[in-house]
């Protein structure tokens, strides 16, 4: 016994069409983007966090060396820390007080001229 084709199945191939296939590849590309960009935004989110750790750190530590520095007028290194010590010309010097403002700009030695903390201090 032999099986027979039906007339109309006859020349049809099998497989997908071409819409078929752009429409899956369409929904499998709305499905994937977010996920992509969810991972690619937790990355950067983790980038900018450690960064803003570091920068802290290093303005707790610049702030440190600005209170703890000898008050006297001159340039002091400490570490990659550059601190500049000079007497605060914002308020006239009063003969009858017994103390005087210093000025205390503390930088990394990498950029001098970027000041990370900057403070008055007393001086006698």
């Amino acid at each position: 016994m032999s099986r027979r084709v039906a007339p109309e199945r006859i020349g049809k191939q099998r497989g997908f069409t071409l819409i078929e296939v752009l429409a899956a590849f369409a929904i499998s590309l709305a499905l994937l983007v977010p996920i992509a960009l969810m991972i690619a935004g937790s990355a950067g989110t983790q980038r900018a966090v450690e960064r803003a750790a570091q920068s802290a750190a290093l303005v707790s530590e610049a702030a440190r060396i600005a209170m703890t520095v000898e008050p006297q007028t001159g340039t002091v290194t400490e570490g990659q820390f550059v601190a500049v010590i000079s007497p605060d010309d914002t308020v006239a010097p009063d003969p009858a007080v017994a103390f005087r403002l210093l000025r205390v700009r503390v930088a990394t030695q990498a950029a001098p001229d970027v000041t990370l903390v900057e403070v008055l201090r007393i001086a006698p």
